[in-house]
């Protein structure tokens, strides 16, 4: 379990050094102007290509407000797409964000509530809850209380920038679901009809060891990789990719299954006897429907061990960390 940092001067310093990381992440900086409840108005962002964000103190309430936006403009308003605010001090439940440290290594973590916000019927927390399959952490908030909340990065990760420009999209691409089936078109997000899946396999990604804690902060950006890593390769008429609360990325033709990906960003014993269990029960009763574990190319797995996944009918793809992620049949 995590702990909450709630002491002010603690959540000051921890601030400050996360965004300047970020700040060098992005390389570059200049006014910006920003669409806000209503109002346009230009405001000092940092940017690259992709991201941009601001960052200012509250004057009105108890936080750090952290703004974040895709694709930046200089020719028009852009819309924020996702706040990741962080209280000053204390606990505040209200406030979409916190950091949270691993007590016995001090591994700092920015966490997110689910609160995305958007001023639209159906964008909210619960929506995104029941749509975001990121991993999970369980908090100790210091007053009696703990939070389960989604796991954004670790403060310590080399590619910490990646996992917030990862984290943002996934909220505009909630966002863009929600406003695409409110318009009767089919999204790529669905919990697929037809699926019947065992209790013990479903619910949220809770992780309960340290070293997955910091793993897993990495699960997102390794589906995404991996999505789009399949939709480079010839698709038959008639399939998509899709994911659910409880399958990792699937291919699927009308109601039937034809292949389950599983991924897995540390191979401890739990996660591979975890990552086996999903890939067996997803795909129960889904005939000729293909099985993959998807892994960290290192440390490499034993031969007969490969074979005994074989012998269950599950094939391994390894990805590899790094600015981008690598995908192969073989380890790197």
């Amino acid at each position: 379990m995590l702990r909450a940092i709630t002491d002010k001067r603690r959540v000051a310093e921890i601030h400050r050094d996360f965004i300047e990381a970020i700040r060098r992440a992005l390389g570059h900086s200049a006014p910006l102007t920003i669409g806000y409840k209503g109002e346009t108005g230009q405001m000092p962002a940092h940017y690259n290509d992709e991201l941009w964000f601001i960052s200012q103190l509250s004057q009105n309430s108890n936080r750090f407000w952290d703004a974040y936006g895709l694709n930046p403009d200089f020719n028009r308003s852009n819309n924020i797409t996702v706040e990741i605010n962080i209280p000053v001090e204390g606990v505040n439940r209200t406030i979409s964000a916190l950091f949270a440290e691993a007590p016995d290594t001090q591994e700092v973590f920015l966490i997110h509530r689910g609160k995305v916000g958007g001023g639209r019927p159906g964008i909210g927390k619960n929506a995104f809850t029941a749509w975001y399959n990121g991993g999970i952490a369980t908090i100790d908030e210091k007053d009696g209380r703990t939070t389960d909340a989604y796991l954004i990065t670790s403060l310590r990760d080399p590619h910490m920038a990646e996992n917030v420009v990862n984290f943002v999209k996934a909220v505009s691409e909630f966002k863009a679901s929600v406003i695409s089936a409110g318009k009767g078109h089919r999204t790529t997000k669905i919990e697929a009809p037809g699926f019947d899946f065992h209790d013990e396999f479903s619910g949220k990604k809770s992780i309960p060891a340290r070293a997955s804690v910091t793993a897993d902060c990495n699960h997102g950006r390794v589906v995404s990789a991996l999505k789009r890593y399949l939709e480079s390769k010839a698709q038959l008429p008639g399939q998509r990719l899709v994911n659910t609360k409880k399958i990792d990325l699937a291919l699927v033709k009308s109601s039937q299954l034809i292949h389950v990906w599983e991924v897995k960003t540390d191979v401890s014993l739990q996660n591979l006897y975890t990552g086996i269990g999903q890939l067996i029960v997803h795909t129960m009763g889904q005939h000729k429907c293909d099985k993959t574990l998807v892994l960290p190319d290192t440390p490499n797995l034993s031969t007969p061990f490969i074979a005994g996944l074989a012998s269950l009918g599950i094939s391994v793809i390894y990805f590899k960390l790094g600015h981008e992620i690598l995908l192969s049949q073989q380890p790197q």
